[in-house]
């Protein structure tokens, strides 16, 4: 089983050199990038400024997806508290009940 993974992951990746190697080839010129109003421009190939901007979308995804995830995390870690005291005042509850009633409180030989 463990085989067949790898082998997925190597054609999954081998398609994906692939494919980059064939836009590179085919975008080989040379594009002027003008950094206006700044004075800076910057010469590359078009492949490398497509390469840039996936890899900078990229990670601004992966960091709007960690502070979504932080919040959630957040938010769980609240809750999971939340739970706790409510399990512990339903315990408190039921031992006050047995003890009113008189009878043996569980767990209790």
């Amino acid at each position: 089983m463990t085989s067949i993974k790898q082998a997925i992951k190597f054609l999954l990746a081998a398609t994906i050199v692939a494919v980059f190697l064939a836009f590179s080839i085919a975008n080989r010129e040379i594009v002027t990038v003008s950094f206006s109003p700044l004075p800076y421009s910057a010469a590359m190939p078009e492949f490398l400024l497509a390469i840039i901007c996936i890899a900078l979308g990229s990670v601004a995804g992966g960091f709007a997806i960690s502070i979504r995830l932080y919040k959630a995390e957040r938010q769980l870690k609240a809750e999971r508290r939340r739970i706790m005291a409510l399990e512990n005042e339903i315990q408190a509850l039921h031992v006050q009940q047995q003890e009113k009633l008189g009878a043996p409180i569980a767990g209790d030989r």
